[in-house]
């Protein structure tokens, strides 16, 4: 799994004692999800839509359950793991359609995302949504090729960061936790120059 996932499924691990489905894409980096446990009986408990929220942004590769409770149900196909996806290095300056999506709760913001190249593996990031009200200011750095970190502080108060993913087409997919430690996904269209 890639470092994304493995941050994802540590926290899915440790965080918690009520631990429900993790869903991965099968390739270890594109997506994951997953869901808690809402009482000891896990009753009501879905699978699918654990799929689902995995593959809302896994830009099409499939996800399966890699694991229920503490227990891993599926092993990874090691031909299909770690693949990787060019990235093409960003412009200075570029806008993004943005959307962040909770998991587990019925919160959305959508937006953009305005990025400024600072350095060579900094970006200041600015989220801006108009219609909701909402303004955060915060930074990207590269990690990998083919991962980067990001964090954004909320003029709501929400305070988030996590991992993202370029794909050939340009689109970055992420994940990323709150201060509360709701896990959330970020995806960002691909750029349009200032």
């Amino acid at each position: 799994m890639s470092g994304v996932a493995k941050a994802g499924f540590d926290h899915y691990m440790n965080n918690r004692d009520r631990v429900g489905y993790f869903a991965v894409a099968v390739d270890g980096r594109s997506s994951f999800n997953y869901v808690y446990c809402p009482d000891q009986g896990c009753i009501g408990m879905d699978k699918s839509r654990t799929i689902q929220a995995c593959e809302r942004y896994s830009n099409g590769v499939p996800c399966k359950i890699y694991a229920f409770r503490k227990e891993i149900v599926w092993q990874f196909d090691k031909a299909s793991e770690g693949a990787t996806v060019a990235q093409a290095e960003p412009p200075r300056n570029v806008v993004r359609q943005a959307r962040i999506d909770w998991a587990s709760l019925d919160k959305a913001y959508v937006g953009e995302l305005r990025m400024e190249r600072l350095g060579e593996n900094l970006f200041d990031y600015d989220f801006v949504s108009e219609k909701q009200g909402l303004r955060c200011s915060g930074t990207r750095t590269n990690w990998k090729s083919e991962e980067v970190r990001w964090a954004l502080d909320c003029n709501d108060g929400t305070k988030m960061s996590g991992m993202l993913r370029a794909n050939a087409s340009g689109t970055y997919f992420g994940t990323g936790f709150d201060q509360n430690e709701n896990h959330l996904f970020l995806s960002l269209d691909p750029p349009r120059r200032k």
